[in-house]
């Protein structure tokens, strides 16, 4: 018996009026001011204060990687309470009705550990396999290695996170009980 299945990703659109809303207030924070730094074109924050069209569409992105790397649960909620998480949205140019296709989303958490410093720490990444290999993560990362300093990049990494990892020089902060410097770590 041949079944039918429907791979199509259907991704959310945000208004453009939304997107102009969060890319404002981004750039007028201290941080921005402070640092110089410039968010890229297409990406764009979304905080737990943030309009609901935008944390419904991060929502989205983390069902797909749940679904596309076989988690047990969805990493990030509409109703995040976690006031310090970020996530970031890549949006596509308005179309004709003026709105953004979402391409995808990034998640970066604050984490604390016992036995080393505090850092941020890039939880999950997922793009539409239309948008990979278009270098929209390399475009972010010196974006995000200003905005956070060095991060963390929570494992397990697909085979498409391995190959960006290496291509950006990816030093990792630290090594699971092993010495809290910085250090090249081999990517499995």
């Amino acid at each position: 018996m041949w079944i039918s299945h429907d791979l199509t990703i259907r991704m959310p659109k945000i208004a453009t009026t939304t997107v102009r809303k969060s890319l404002a207030w981004e750039r007028n924070q201290s941080l921005q001011k402070e640092k110089q730094i410039e968010i890229p074109h297409g990406l764009v924050l979304v905080r737990a204060v943030a309009p609901i069209s935008l944390r419904k569409a991060v929502y989205s992105c983390a069902l797909f990687f749940r679904r596309e790397l076989c988690y047990d649960f969805v990493q990030y909620d509409v109703n995040e309470e976690d006031l310090r998480s970020c996530a970031f949205l890549w949006v596509s140019e308005p179309d004709v009705t003026e709105k953004h296709n979402v391409l995808g989303a990034y998640c970066f958490r604050w984490r604390e550990y016992k036995d080393a410093d505090p850092l941020w720490s890039m939880q999950w990444a997922w793009l539409h396999p239309y948008a990979r290999d278009h270098g929209l993560m390399t475009k972010a990362w010196p974006y995000f290695l200003a905005r956070f300093g060095w991060f963390d990049v929570e494992p397990p990494y697909s085979q498409t996170m391995r190959y960006v990892l290496r291509k950006v020089g990816w030093l990792r902060p630290f090594v699971w009980g092993e010495s809290h410097q910085p250090t090249r770590q081999n990517l499995p």
